[in-house]
């Protein structure tokens, strides 16, 4: 992994199948993890997206889409938009879910956008504020684009969706 992903990576010592699994697919190999809940696949295959899209970052390479993390159901898929809120926050790395519910306009994105340039440690103040306000709000950090608008001008370097949205993104000439 590129050194500046285990600034953002909250878990800097990783589980035996964690560090294997991650050495694989760093290595470019079809990998299968199967283990019990919560016992940490999701990092499995998404810090090694996360040290390419800063590679790629680093480079300043074109837009587009590095990764699709396709989910059965909007639950999982609102569920890990949380998880790259809280990581990508800050460093640059592009993300977005398309999924039923995603706004066409930027203008009818909900929540509160955090301003260009915003680190970890502003988004994490502004959920806070919005914790204790007892605001129910969307905190979006400068890295996501949470319009379709937004994805079709630029493509998110890691997209969310679900296997219907996915087959609507396929099947679409836009």
């Amino acid at each position: 992994l590129r050194p500046h992903t285990e600034e953002l990576v909250p878990y800097l010592l990783l589980y035996w199948h964690r560090g294997k699994a991650i050495r694989a697919v760093g290595a470019g190999r079809a990998t299968l993890v199967s283990t019990g809940t919560g016992s940490g696949k999701t990092e499995c295959f998404l810090y090694p997206v996360i040290s390419r899209g800063l590679e790629l970052r680093d480079r300043k390479a074109d837009p587009g889409i590095l990764a699709v993390f396709v989910y059965p159901m909007n639950a999982l898929a609102e569920d890990q938009l949380g998880r790259l809120r809280e990581l990508l926050a800050g460093p640059g790395l592009t993300f977005g879910m398309y999924v039923g519910k995603t706004p066409r306009r930027s203008a009818d994105v909900s929540g509160e956008r955090l301003p260009a340039g915003a680190s970890r440690d502003d988004y994490r103040a502004a959920l806070e504020k919005a914790r204790t306000e007892k605001r129910n709000t969307a905190v979006h950090p400068p890295e996501e684009l949470c319009s379709r608008d937004e994805m079709q001008e630029t493509p998110p370097r890691i997209l969310l969706t679900n296997v219907k949205e996915l087959e609507l993104l396929l099947t679409r000439q836009k």
